[in-house]
């Protein structure tokens, strides 16, 4: 993976916009979904050939991914839908201007748990994918 240096933030939520374009293509919200859905199958199928594309949004959903195999898998499955809430990759049918604190009571964690969540996945993000910290905090 690349070494990028561009602020956190704005780079999630190029990532979460990407998954609204579906950058993750399929028609599964994620590779993550699309890996539960089908077991952990994330080829085409096809036999035909398709260049692969390779883009920060890729390589933060292929980091995410690569969380939620690690244990604990459902603590850290936990952690990767809550950042995808906050950055509206996924979300359970609230306004997209929610605040923290509406997300977290919907979802029945605190809030100090649903930061606490992010914290941890943007702190992998940092690691995995060799960001600087640059621009704002990544604390949350």
């Amino acid at each position: 993976m690349n070494s990028y240096n561009k602020d956190l933030d704005f780079l999630l939520h190029d990532w979460a916009d990407w998954v609204h374009r579906g950058g993750n293509s399929g028609g599964f919200q994620s590779v993550l979904h699309k890996m539960m859905v089908t077991g952990g199958m994330v080829s085409s199928g096809g036999g035909g050939y398709s260049a692969e594309i390779h883009t920060i949004e890729a390589d933060i959903e292929a980091a995410l991914l690569a969380l939620v195999k690690t244990k604990p898998n459902d603590l850290n499955l936990m952690r990767v839908n809550v950042l995808r809430y906050e950055y509206d990759a996924k979300t359970m049918g609230w306004q997209s201007d929610a605040t923290q604190c509406e997300k977290a009571h919907r979802i029945g964690i605190s809030l100090r748990t649903y930061k606490r969540h992010i914290k941890h996945c943007k702190d992998h993000l940092f690691t995995t994918l060799k960001l600087n910290y640059r621009g704002h905090s990544h604390e949350t």
